[in-house]
């Protein structure tokens, strides 16, 4: 094979691969995309789940009243008239 088609071969090796990685790029995205998508639609079946569990309840409370803000408004609401 003479050195010129060599060249040629090894340079549309290099531009399929690139084809390729282009498109596993985009298939990621879109299967990210897609997967925010299914997320945020069910995102309020997800909590209730979550929240089922007692375990992961508590640690939830827990970690919301570590937080100033929240334990202020949640206490207000409560000793509220």
């Amino acid at each position: 094979m003479p050195y010129k088609w060599h060249v040629f071969s090894v340079i549309a090796k290099h531009t399929c691969r690139r084809d390729v990685n282009t498109m596993n790029s985009l298939i990621r995205i879109i299967l990210m995309a897609a997967g925010t998508y299914a997320l945020y639609q069910n995102r309020y079946k997800i909590m209730n789940y979550l929240l089922g569990i007692s375990s992961i309840r508590r640690f939830a409370v827990t970690f919301g009243m570590d937080l100033p803000f929240v334990r202020d408004r949640f206490m207000s609401a409560i000793f509220r008239a």
